[in-house]
């Protein structure tokens, strides 16, 4: 487990060694794009909650095959397909109600 949890965080990088590492808390950072996280194969575990994020890639279910929990919670999901293609591939999508709800009251 690698704890990067509050640590004023910009850009996701120099992580691609880390070929083993199953879970990765990134939680509560300046994160806005999720990238370079590819080569975490045996990822099972991914919070990004508590960052800037607005779009989930589509490559992140077929390149990171093994994750189980996902945690975006508190980002600015802009998009519900991005959480719908994930849903298909994830055992866990774990999103608060509350972010579901605001999303399509905006919406409607």
């Amino acid at each position: 487990m690698l704890n990067l949890s509050k640590n004023d965080i910009k850009k996701i990088e120099k992580l691609d060694k880390l070929i083993r590492l199953q879970e990765l808390n990134l939680s509560f950072n300046c994160i806005a794009k999720i990238e370079n996280l590819e080569a975490l194969t045996s990822l099972q575990v991914l919070n990004l909650n508590g960052n800037k994020i607005d779009i989930i890639p589509l490559w992140l279910a077929r390149k990171l095959k093994a994750l189980r929990v996902f945690k975006i919670a508190r980002n600015r999901i802009q998009s519900v397909s991005s959480f719908l293609v994930l849903s298909y591939f994830l055992k866990f999508l774990r999103i608060f109600f509350a972010l579901l709800l605001l999303f399509f009251l905006t919406v409607i």
